[in-house]
Parts: C-alpha cells; sequence; structure tokens
C-alpha cells in the first residue's frame, strides 16, 4: 500500500495482507403517502475503503504521523500495483 501525493513524492505504508472491502452506505429515504404508496426519496451515499496492512512495529509511530499530515490533502492511494487499483 502506498500513497501518491500531487506533487509526486510516494510515501510506502506496507504490504496489504488482504483484500480492500469496500462499503456503500445508502441515506436515501422512503417516504410513504396517504394511501400507501412507498416512494424513495434519493438524498446521497457515501463510501468508504477499508484495508488491512503490515506495518513493521517500529515505523508505526513515522506512518502515523505522516498519515495524519495527510488529511484534506489530495492524494491517490494505490492498494496494488498489479492492478493499477486506486482511488482518489
Amino acid at each position: 500500500m502506498k500513497v501518491i501525493l500531487d506533487g509526486g513524492a510516494v510515501i510506502e505504508i506496507g504490504a496489504t495482507e488482504t483484500a480492500p472491502t469496500i462499503g456503500i452506505v445508502d441515506y436515501s429515504r422512503r417516504e410513504t403517502d396517504d394511501f400507501g404508496v412507498t416512494t424513495v426519496v434519493p438524498r446521497g451515499f457515501s463510501r468508504t475503503m477499508s484495508v488491512r496492512v503490515k506495518v513493521p512495529t517500529a515505523n508505526v509511530d513515522q506512518v502515523q504521523r505522516q498519515l495524519a499530515a495527510l488529511r484534506a490533502t489530495p492524494v491517490q492511494w494505490v492498494a496494488d500495483d498489479r492492478y493499477r487499483a486506486a482511488t482518489r
């Protein structure tokens, strides 16, 4: 697993332990009128991605500091170069 900053700098986090898991939460609302007809009111959704990464114990503090510095920064997360799988 690695993070690529907009400037091209790369932060290596560690080896991906398992396949990434993607979760989607649907915030649509269902409304039923006086006649019992239910309609779905689309309101949007959110996505989360979870990845387990092997990090040597000696590197945990450094990786945590680097990840904290990335907050609100545009980066590209690359889970596995073999599949060119990435998310922004």
